[in-house]
């Protein structure tokens, strides 16, 4: 927990300084901050859930990865739409729900294959079952981080523009 918290402080601090220059870091920041959040929640009911039935790695892992997951998804839609993306269209809070859906699900997807895989196909290395399920999970997020950002600036928000684009100077803390 204090690494992360150091690194999210680091990154807050590295986004703002290059979103002076170029708004997409502070676009990108926020993104972050609330992946931080998401993952917490993730990692946090994976290992709770791992704990409680004992599940460690196979193919049933990936039906034990999908709790955090989901919960992770409805923290981040709130925040992903109006802070992050800044989506302000009228049409009412869940209009971009149904392709936020689509591009998730779709990360969730590939998130739960590359744990799947590494719990079950690349355990190569002598750790334990519950270190390497968290690897696996690492990768995994690496992979949605790359996929989500994407997804959300340029499919599911795309029709709205940031309130980095238009305040650069903005801070990338909600107040």
């Amino acid at each position: 927990p204090w690494v992360l918290a150091l690194g999210a402080i680091i990154g807050i601090a590295v986004t703002g300084f290059l979103g002076r220059r170029l708004p997409f870091f502070i676009q990108f920041g926020k993104f972050a901050v609330v992946g931080v959040l998401n993952t917490a929640i993730d990692f946090g009911v994976l290992n709770i859930i791992s704990l409680v039935t004992g599940v460690t790695g196979g193919i049933v892992i990936g039906g034990v990865n999908v709790p955090g997951v989901a919960l992770a998804l409805v923290n981040a839609y709130g925040w992903n739409k109006y802070w992050v993306f800044a989506n302000r269209d009228r049409k009412g809070v869940l209009h971009n729900l149904p392709t936020f859906l689509v591009v998730s699900l779709l990360g969730v997807a590939g998130n739960s294959g590359i744990v799947i895989f590494a719990t079950s196909y690349a355990v190569t290395v002598p750790f334990s079952a519950s270190l390497w399920l968290n690897i696996g999970k690492l990768f995994a997020t690496l992979f949605s981080l790359v996929w989500n950002f994407v997804g959300y600036k340029f499919v599911v928000f795309k029709s709205s523009k940031s309130i980095s684009e238009e305040t650069p100077h903005m801070p990338i803390a909600p107040l």
